[in-house]
């Protein structure tokens, strides 16, 4: 039951230090561009050119079945050389604009952060040793994430440096949080 408990106040301080760090600190927001002129006419050429449906798409583009064709990656590497780059996460239909529509999602973040948190808990819980020691493992499993998830998108899709790197202190802190809290609670069984 103590497992259960601190998984789910782990769950809760993680989705809680994720909404603070995002909406409150600058570091949320690192890299975001606002306010392009021209925006409208970008909108509108994604609106006629992306004609495969919402997804990801990566600019300059490169028909997937053409991958080990020596002229067609030649002719994309060109592309590339020249830029611009641009990776597009699209939805054709738009988003909701209602801020109330976020319910969905705070529900899912907050259930993946439970979730993440009890996986944590039985990793502290089977983790012989301190309580400093037990913490100290919770952050670098934050930073664990972080390597995993977050430098990836810099070293291949070449996201920009700082919002690449702000995602340590995001996912460090995370995981230092829930594990102050997550550590005092599950104790490892005596040997």
């Amino acid at each position: 039951m103590k497992m259960l408990v601190a998984a789910v106040l782990g769950g809760i301080v993680v989705w809680m230090w994720g909404a603070v760090f995002h909406m409150l600190t600058p570091f949320g927001v690192v890299d975001f561009k606002n306010a392009v002129p021209g925006e409208q006419a970008v909108m509108s050429a994604m609106k006629t050119e992306f004609t495969q449906g919402d997804g990801i798409y990566l600019l300059p583009s490169m028909d997937l079945g053409e991958h080990g064709d020596e002229a067609a990656t030649q002719a994309w590497a060109d592309k590339a050389k020249v830029g611009p780059y641009a990776w597009v996460v699209y939805k054709g239909n738009g988003l909701s604009g209602d801020p109330a529509a976020m319910g969905p999602q705070i529900l899912h973040q907050l259930l993946t952060s439970t979730i993440a948190a009890f996986l944590l808990a039985v990793v502290l819980g089977a983790t012989p040793g301190s309580y400093a020691k037990r913490v100290g493992i919770a952050v670098l499993i934050g930073l664990f994430a972080w390597l995993s998830i977050s430098l990836p998108q810099f070293t291949w899709y070449h996201f920009p440096r700082n919002f690449a790197f702000v995602g340590a202190l995001e996912h460090g802190v995370g995981g230092l949080l829930a594990g102050l809290i997550i550590a005092k609670l599950v104790k490892p069984k005596p040997a």
